[in-house]
């Protein structure tokens, strides 16, 4: 295994945020979600807009806060290396721009569909709530992803395994969790988006790797993001 100084989150920590991230934000909010939104209104179809934005703050605040050490270290590093830093995020917004369009072109010859699951609800919630959707896409996905999955699996693992396998395992499940709904379901065929989130997931470790930084990788995911959603406004 190769050494590093990287500022890693315990065991503990880590398995506490992925327990919170399955069990907590993807099991419970939405029944939450759903008996505070038919309280104020028992007719609504949908959830309630201001209780979902206070919800995702609380979550954001949470999840730093759990991950508090990476997020101050990763501050100071930011602010004594950040000259180096805005052109290297840039640079992998642009890879993760070339990465995203080559895998999306051969998942679609394979699968014969347009978008995966996972996009076509963001799409779908872009048009009933657009507001809500930039700040879950732009801000809450990106700071609450890579706590968890960089700042949480990936530290974690980095600092007992190599950066390869750190990066991979941290990719997969980072991945995982953007067709997890979908093999619920029942619909195998988001497996094949398995590789482009996970793609993603490998040049947003690597930036992490690079500059010891999740402050960095946030910043390419909200960018990419920031792209994705400004592409997916157009064509509405």
């Amino acid at each position: 295994m190769e050494k590093t100084n990287m500022k890693h989150l315990s065991s503990t920590r880590c398995i506490f945020l992925l327990l919170f991230y399955f069990v907590g934000y993807t099991y419970l909010l939405p029944r939450i979600l759903t008996v505070l939104t038919l309280m104020v209104d028992p007719q609504a179809t949908t959830f309630n807009i201001p209780i979902s934005v206070v919800s995702y703050v609380m979550i954001m605040v949470f999840v730093i806060w759990v991950a508090k050490p990476i997020w101050l270290d990763s501050i100071l590093q930011f602010k004594a290396n950040w000259k180096k830093y805005l052109p290297m995020i840039f640079a992998l917004v642009f890879l993760t721009v070339m990465a995203n369009y080559i895998l999306n072109i051969l998942v679609s010859i394979i699968t014969q569909t347009g978008d995966s699951e996972n996009q076509k609800v963001i799409a779908e919630n872009a048009i009933v709530a657009p507001a809500f959707t930039i700040f879950s896409s732009v801000i809450f996905a990106p700071i609450v992803e890579e706590t968890i999955f960089r700042g949480g699996v990936f530290t974690c693992l980095r600092s007992r395994v190599s950066f390869s396998w750190a990066m991979l395992i941290s990719s997969f499940l980072f991945g995982f969790i953007h067709i997890m709904d979908s093999l619920i379901e029942g619909n195998f065929t988001d497996v094949t988006y398995l590789f482009l989130y996970t793609g993603i997931g490998l040049v947003l470790a690597y930036g992490y790797e690079k500059s010891n930084s999740i402050i960095v990788s946030t910043g390419v995911h909200m960018c990419n993001n920031i792209l994705a959603i400004l592409s997916l406004f157009l064509t509405l």
